[in-house]
């Protein structure tokens, strides 16, 4: 219908309209499903790096042309997670550092390997591997309350019809599956940065 309305400008505004509210009642629909734990989760071992670099290529057109996008990936294992839950993660986070950064900014995305201690079902501690990954904005930041809040669900600051208040919840459901960690550091006009980390698969 939009290829057919080239003339017809005031009607395919319509259809974009149409087209966006689509998409936000898709997203919507696949964040409730993945909080409620009724969605099928495919789990398979996937290189965050590789995923990551793969989201490159569709980032910069989500974040707009007044946001730069800066990464660097040195991460090197394998993480055992389903490849769309993997993508929402980094969507929710990355839509979450555009907003608050409404008059432009630059956004980070790093990963990188960790050794860090763990406690075995045994009781004992042993070495694991985690894939890092941090992604930090230049935005207006949080207070603490708004950050001691944030992974609640229907918690939001943004203004009616902008957000939903899963976008975080759902990223901390997805981790917490992933018997994987995630943390928020930020203050306000100093930015944001989220940390994740997912247990890498063995060899």
């Amino acid at each position: 219908m939009e290829a057919k309305l080239e003339s017809a400008e005031g009607l395919r505004r319509y259809c974009t309209k149409i087209i966006d509210t689509t998409q936000r009642a898709s997203g919507l629909t696949r964040q409730l499903l993945t909080f409620s734990r009724k969605e099928i989760v495919r789990a398979m071992p996937l290189q965050p790096a590789q995923a990551l670099l793969e989201l490159t290529a569709i980032l910069p057109r989500l974040i707009g042309e007044d946001i730069e996008l800066v990464v660097k990936l040195a991460d090197t294992g394998t993480v055992v997670i389903d490849k769309t839950h993997f993508e929402q993660i980094i969507f929710n986070i990355v839509i979450n550092s555009r907003d608050a950064m409404p008059g432009g900014g630059q956004i980070f995305i790093e990963s990188e390997d960790v050794l860090r201690p763990v406690l075995t079902p045994s009781g004992s501690v042993a070495i694991g591997q985690y894939a890092a990954i941090r992604i930090r904005d230049t935005g207006i930041g949080m207070d603490e309350e708004t950050r001691l809040h944030a992974f609640e669900p229907s918690y939001t600051t943004k203004e009616l019809g902008r957000g939903t208040g899963l976008g975080l919840a759902t990223v901390y459901g997805i981790v917490q599956q992933c018997h994987g960690e995630i943390s928020i550091e930020s203050s306000p006009r100093k930015g944001t940065q989220v940390t994740i980390l997912l247990p890498a698969a063995g060899p």
